[in-house]
């Protein structure tokens, strides 16, 4: 860091770095999920109605996002941008929930069912009625 930029740096608000780190980081997230959805930001821009050049600038890192600007981002790109703690524990309990489920019925499944995990084969019974 130069110590120009230092010295700039220490001349601001708490709220002021806080808020543009923060608008690092959420653009920074839009740009790793446009890498790996392989969506470039003339697609995005597309998707949300936008320019290009808009889009573009969101990204430098400086942008004030708002919630309904995040939120219509997030339904473009389907994947979330922003994760809060309510998200992760609703999400970490449907997850519990399938688990709970999968060892219900696998503790009651039939014998005779097999289930292979490390060639991905299933085997079931096939019972034969008499006509």
């Amino acid at each position: 860091m130069s110590e120009r930029f230092k010295k700039v740096s220490d001349r601001l608000s708490p709220e002021l770095k806080q808020r543009v780190s923060k608008s690092f980081d959420i653009s920074d997230q839009i740009l790793d999920i446009l890498e790996k959805k392989r969506i470039t930001q003339k697609q995005l821009a597309d998707k949300l109605g936008k320019s290009e050049s808009e889009v573009s600038k969101w990204m430098k890192g400086d942008h004030n996002f708002t919630i309904d600007t995040i939120v219509k981002i997030e339904i473009a790109l389907e994947e979330k941008i922003i994760d809060t703690p309510n998200n992760y524990q609703k999400e970490r309990l449907a997850s519990e929930d399938t688990k709970d489920q999968f060892e219900k019925w696998d503790k009651y499944k039939p014998a005779s069912f097999k289930t292979s995990y490390l060639n991905n084969t299933i085997e079931i019974p096939v019972k034969t009625a008499i006509l």
